[in-house]
């Protein structure tokens, strides 16, 4: 449980470490998965080559605004594009990469969600975790696709080396399950760790001879994929869980204007100062913020600090998101 109400906002930065693609190579990797060579008279190969040409045609810097573009226009391009998406994502799970082994141990800088997990249950029991009145103090708002996160969780409470029993790994995934929240969708139906991880074929990523029927699963799960009008109305839960955290931490967050605008997390406005924030700072009660920049980019230290208004306390890391964490600010407290 973490020691201060602390919000994390997890961009594509977070979990590319776990096989996962950034914007850009995400875009690659569907006109891959479009090829040249895709000839037939099928509307699934039609939609690809149109598909295929409109990247290559447009080289979009946001798949999201891309897919805006023609959701009116041309709604089946649309529908296949996120099936596109839903079978490169499905493509990209990693789940051999949550262990620690020999092979693995060079990806180590990159497997954060280790200490997510050691934040969370660290000076805990199994009881305390898993209790109905747990209050384990954290949210986490993703604008990623992928499950990657509940899977790593999921997979930690219910291995065979778990210390959790099985009453209390069904109570910890109930008390996770509403901390974790998809602002545009998941790729695959995550309400079974509501029910603590009951279901039986829960399953993340695929076999090597499994690769051909990806795609019937991407296509079918398409529509859990959501474009920013087809979530409008529904964002005002998280900018109440912003507005109410005493720190919020921004890992591999690109700070889309769009994405910190009015339509969806508010920033300007939700980042304010109210009573719920117990950290003080010239006499007003102020919200910790700390944020991953990888490369130093002006133009995002600029936005920052444009929303904040030079008033909070503001931290940065130009590290990777585990090196951040690890030795530049804490995940479970100031």
């Amino acid at each position: 449980m973490f020691e201060v109400n602390t919000t994390l906002v997890l961009g594509a930065g977070a979990s590319v470490g776990y096989g996962f693609p950034l914007g850009n190579q995400l875009i690659d990797k569907m006109i891959t998965r479009c090829p040249e060579s895709q000839d037939g008279l099928g509307e699934e190969a039609k939609q690809r080559r149109k598909l295929r040409e409109s990247l290559k045609f447009y080289d979009p810097l946001s798949i999201d605004s891309f897919l805006q573009h023609y959701k009116e226009t041309d709604s089946k391009l649309v529908e296949y594009a996120k099936a596109v998406i839903s079978e490169v994502l499905h493509d990209s799970a990693k789940p051999e990469l949550f262990n620690r082994t020999v092979e693995n141990s060079r990806l180590g800088k990159y497997h954060w969600y280790r200490i997510f997990w050691n934040s969370l249950v660290a000076g805990k029991t199994a009881e305390e975790l898993s209790s109905t009145d747990a209050d384990l103090n954290f949210n986490v708002i993703s604008f990623n696709y992928d499950p990657s996160l509940e899977f790593f969780f999921y997979s930690r409470s219910t291995s065979r080396n778990s210390f959790l029993n099985e009453a209390q790994r069904i109570g910890f995934l109930k008390n996770l399950a509403p901390r974790i929240h998809h602002v545009y969708g998941c790729i695959q139906d995550y309400d079974w760790i509501r029910r603590g991880g009951k279901d039986s074929n829960v399953k993340y990523g695929y076999e090597k001879n499994q690769r051909d029927s990806i795609y019937y699963d991407a296509y079918e799960n398409r529509d859990r994929i959501k474009l920013i009008d087809e979530r409008k109305g529904s964002y005002d839960h998280l900018k109440e869980i912003l507005r109410n955290s005493d720190q919020i931490i921004f890992l591999g967050f690109a700070f889309d204007d769009v994405n910190i605008g009015a339509e969806v997390l508010d920033l300007k406005e939700s980042l304010k100062p109210t009573n719920a924030h117990r950290i003080l700072e010239l006499g007003r009660s102020l919200p910790i913020i700390k944020y991953t920049n990888l490369e130093n980019s002006e133009l995002i230290n600029n936005k920052l600090n444009s929303i904040v208004d030079g008033v909070r306390r503001l931290y940065k890391s130009t590290k990777t998101v585990y090196e951040a964490i690890e030795q530049d600010f804490r995940l479970n407290g100031i």
